[in-house]
């Protein structure tokens, strides 16, 4: 999918590994449902929307730019108009 106008998000998380209630695996499982639902509901307003992660998300030097201590950069969200 190629975006013709678009915003880019980026994607932190802060996650509580002592939490006495919810458990890192199901803070993990809560910001995969958030990122799915932000990606439906820009399809339902009738744009694209893409998640983009790899090697440049693990990247020290955008890490730093990005994130604070305890943060980790999961990727961006990419969300336009469809080319077609």
């Amino acid at each position: 999918m190629t975006l013709e106008i678009g915003l880019t998000l980026a994607v932190i998380a802060r996650l509580d590994p002592g939490h006495p209630q919810v458990p890192a695996h199901e803070q993990w499982a809560c910001i995969g449902g958030a990122i799915a639902h932000l990606l439906l509901a820009a399809q339902a307003l009738g744009y694209g929307a893409k998640m983009l992660s790899g090697a440049k998300a693990r990247s020290p030097l955008l890490t730093s730019a990005f994130c604070g201590a305890g943060e980790t950069l999961v990727g961006w969200i990419a969300i336009g108009t469809p080319d077609r």
